[in-house]
């Protein structure tokens, strides 16, 4: 019998906190989701991965590329969440951070944003020298047809006494998530297409 990972049973912890119907997935020779959630009346399936390990975290500058933990675990789980999504279901990639004490190292809100819709970067005039805009560009993970199969990929929290959910939209998604059903416990950020 297989032992639970930290983000298994952070996961089922914020399913029981917040009595949320949850089925563990068994899992067969093809790939599939973790879990099954109900919410609303909707089947959710969702696979949780977490992030164990980065040599920078130990060094004192901490340096990093943002979204490249995030970036990682989407690439992870795209098989996962695929077959579901074939099927008809919202699905839903969750990372926790194992990694950092604080969770925050690899997991902040611009790591998800550059992950799925691409690095930050700064659009500059020649002619004054000044920046003129914010755009998200290279290393995009979600873009039309591409890893379309996630309805939303968001962070898992364990703080002391609680754990939380909080999740960032694929705008490219086939099967889109119905956010105005979530309950309120469940956070989010929705985006739309430029």
């Amino acid at each position: 019998m297989n032992s639970k990972t930290a983000s298994e049973s952070a996961f089922e912890e914020f399913c029981t906190l917040n009595q949320i119907f949850c089925e563990k997935i068994i899992e067969g020779t093809s790939p599939t989701p973790d879990y099954i959630v109900r919410l609303n009346g909707t089947n959710i399936h969702v696979e949780v991965k977490q992030i164990d390990d980065d040599a920078n975290l130990s060094s004192a500058l901490q340096l990093r590329t943002p979204g490249a933990h995030i970036r990682a675990k989407i690439n992870q789980a795209r098989n996962q969440v695929r077959s579901a999504s074939a099927g008809g279901a919202p699905t839903i990639l969750l990372v926790f951070n194992n990694l950092d004490p604080l969770q925050r190292f690899g997991t902040e809100q611009h790591d998800f944003m550059a992950a799925m819709y691409g690095d930050l970067t700064l659009f500059a005039s020649r002619e004054t020298r000044k920046t003129i805009g914010l755009f998200h560009g290279e290393n995009k993970a979600f873009r039309k047809c591409k890893n379309d199969s996630f309805s939303a990929v968001g962070w898992l929290y364990k703080a002391t006494t609680d754990v939380s959910v909080h999740l960032y939209e694929n705008m490219h998604a086939k099967i889109p998530l119905d956010f105005k059903s979530l309950p309120s416990f469940i956070t989010y950020n929705r985006f739309k297409e430029h």
